[in-house]
């Protein structure tokens, strides 16, 4: 893991602080607006110029993880979020549809860490992230339309068209330098060689959009200033439901330890980079949606990286307890 993707949520702290410093200045905050999108284009270039596209069949070679994944992030994740809104956030649907966002966008790229860092099964769920970035560009806007489409006044259509003009430049960039990078190398070479770097870039320029959103939006954002302790409650049972749904399902089905770690690391792993990029596109003039992607963020990281210690501490255990067993019988013999 690079050091900036050890430090992201604090340089993501440090992007909205700084963000909100520019915002009383009439120059900075201009500035900031019209770099929220360039920004946000130049992070996905990264995100697709990584992006395991051969990966899209392997998934279903372990049908029983891909299709719990991809029915708990498409089905259940979205409906959960939509109630969860509807309960504690009733009153401001914004926030309501920033946190649909938020949660009906499963993670393509930071979840993977985790699950390495967990001892889960990290080729199988490498496989899954083409899937979910696939399914949640489609769905998103259905979703949208479905859930909010009277109070955002946008239909269906319309946000597919926002979300092609933000992720198509970035993604045709990035196929195009891939090839050009392959013909030159084979394409192990520059996975070995280039892919170590877009990660860091990615953060980097993640973080310069969220300072852009904050100098340009952070007075309004400053007037619902406890959106962090409203957004606790939600998230935190929306961790606590979907763990326990990933539990019984591994149960039901008879999930390995690996590939039930992977599962359950893919579904609680949210993708608020590219929902911000959506949100920015599709919702540039409603800056309290941009506010709960941000927020959620700072408060999912700390928790998968407690969770990521806790399953790492009960795979050294169990690990220790197998070969005490072996060296019982051992000296049993």
């Amino acid at each position: 893991m690079s050091k900036p993707e050890k430090l992201q949520p604090l340089l993501i702290f440090a992007a909205v602080l700084m963000g909100l410093v520019a915002a009383p200045y009439d120059t900075l905050r201009h500035f900031g607006a019209q770099a929220i999108v360039p920004a946000l284009q130049i992070m996905l270039f990264f995100v697709f110029f990584t992006m395991p596209f051969g990966n899209l069949v392997k998934a279903f070679r372990s049908f029983k993880v891909t299709g719990s994944a991809l029915i708990i992030n498409f089905i259940v994740t979205p409906v959960v979020a939509y109630l969860l809104g509807v309960l504690f956030l009733a009153d401001s649907p914004m926030f309501r549809i920033g946190l649909l966002m938020l949660l009906a966008t499963p993670c393509t790229d930071w979840y993977l860490v985790f699950t390495g860092l967990s001892r889960g099964n990290v080729p199988l769920a490498l496989s899954l992230l083409p899937w979910n970035l696939f399914l949640q560009l489609a769905l998103l806007p259905v979703y949208l339309s479905v859930f909010f489409g009277e109070v955002i006044g946008i239909d269906v259509l319309s946000i597919f068209d926002s979300i092609l003009r933000v992720l198509v430049i970035p993604f045709a960039l990035a196929l195009i330098v891939r090839m050009a990078l392959a013909r030159r190398k084979d394409i192990e070479h520059v996975r070995e060689k280039y892919f170590p770097l877009a990660s860091p870039l990615q953060i980097i320029f993640l973080c310069l959009a969220i300072t852009s959103m904050f100098a340009s939006r952070g007075i309004a954002m400053l007037e619902q200033g406890d959106i962090m302790l409203r957004l606790l409650l939600p998230l935190g049972i929306f961790f606590s439901l979907t763990s326990a749904i990933v539990v019984l399902v591994s149960r039901l089905l008879k999930i390995a330890g690996n590939d039930r770690t992977s599962l359950l690391l893919t579904t609680l792993a949210r993708n608020s980079p590219l929902a911000l990029a959506i949100a920015a596109s599709v919702f540039p003039h409603r800056p309290h949606i941009a506010t709960v992607l941000v927020i959620g963020a700072l408060l999912e990281l700390p928790v998968l990286a407690i969770l990521s210690n806790t399953l790492t501490r009960m795979h050294k255990k169990q690990y220790l307890f197998q070969w005490s067993g072996k060296i019982y019988k051992y000296l049993h013999k």
